[in-house]
């Protein structure tokens, strides 16, 4: 039999194993998928408005203090779905980057969970300091009112959860980064959406701390090529979101600990 012989009759991938390698690789990060899919959804939706109609849903989604001290708690939903800046297509891929390999490393039930922890907890605990600062002054009026929606504070939690997705000689660089980008945050800004970020990314390192511990197997459709991609681009998306054109100096440290860090992450 001559090797051209040979070539026609070994055996071909099945284009149905490959449909349900991609179907098993999608619903390992299904949270992730179905939640870029929202974004888009509402994204899409409030493009077709005009700019005074958008203005007026993101006031009405927003968790500011008006909203929530009148009971509006939807907002805590709705506001995780839509934001106030930036062409979706630009951030979007690096949130899924950053969800898909924590729900890769933690399952989806616990990435759900730990999301909505950030998004939600930060926000009513900076509710709380926001009400008690415009009390006394400490903080002008217009904050009762102002637009306050976006993924930040969940994307923030997962970030600082992934503390103890590391190697444990790792952990500690990985933490002092982030504190140390959202602390400068915090100080340079006075803003309470610094606060917020600085807040979940506590939030998250305290919550993975507590009850949740990486998978014990990663999915064999993801390599460790693919899982240090998709930290690697999801650490840039998460340092964009706290700021990282007024902090420019903190992108050559940051790149450096998270090449070290993602590599160190998968190499196991």
């Amino acid at each position: 039999m001559t090797a051209a012989t040979e070539s026609v009759l070994a055996p071909r991938a099945m284009p149905g194993a490959t449909v349900r390698r991609v179907a098993s690789a999608l619903w390992s990060v299904r949270v992730t998928t179905v939640y870029a899919s929202l974004i888009i959804a509402a994204s899409v939706g409030l493009s077709q408005l005009s700019d005074s109609a958008q203005d007026r849903f993101l006031l009405l989604a927003s968790t500011n203090l008006h909203n929530l001290t009148h009971g509006h708690v939807g907002t805590l939903i709705v506001s995780a779905f839509v934001t106030d800046g930036g062409a979706t297509w630009v951030w979007l891929p690096g949130l899924v980057c950053l969800l898909a390999v924590a729900e890769i490393v933690w399952q989806s039930r616990k990435l759900f969970a730990l999301f909505a922890l950030g998004h939600i907890g930060a926000t009513l605990l900076v509710a709380v300091g926001l009400f008690f600062a415009v009390r006394h002054g400490s903080v002008p009026m217009s904050v009762v009112r102002a637009e306050d929606v976006g993924v930040s504070y969940g994307a923030a939690a997962v970030i600082g959860a992934l503390t103890w997705a590391l190697p444990r000689a790792y952990r500690a660089p990985w933490a002092a980064m982030w504190f140390a980008v959202t602390l400068t945050a915090v100080a340079v800004d006075h803003d309470f959406t610094a606060v917020g970020h600085l807040t979940a990314v506590t939030l998250g390192m305290l919550a993975a701390y507590r009850w949740i511990r990486p998978s014990a197997a990663v999915p064999r459709e993801y390599n460790k090529v693919a899982l240090r991609t998709l930290l690697a681009v999801g650490t840039v998306f998460a340092l964009a979101e706290v700021g990282w054109q007024e902090y420019w100096w903190t992108v050559p440290i940051v790149a450096a600990t998270a090449a070290t860090l993602t590599y160190r992450l998968t190499r196991a």
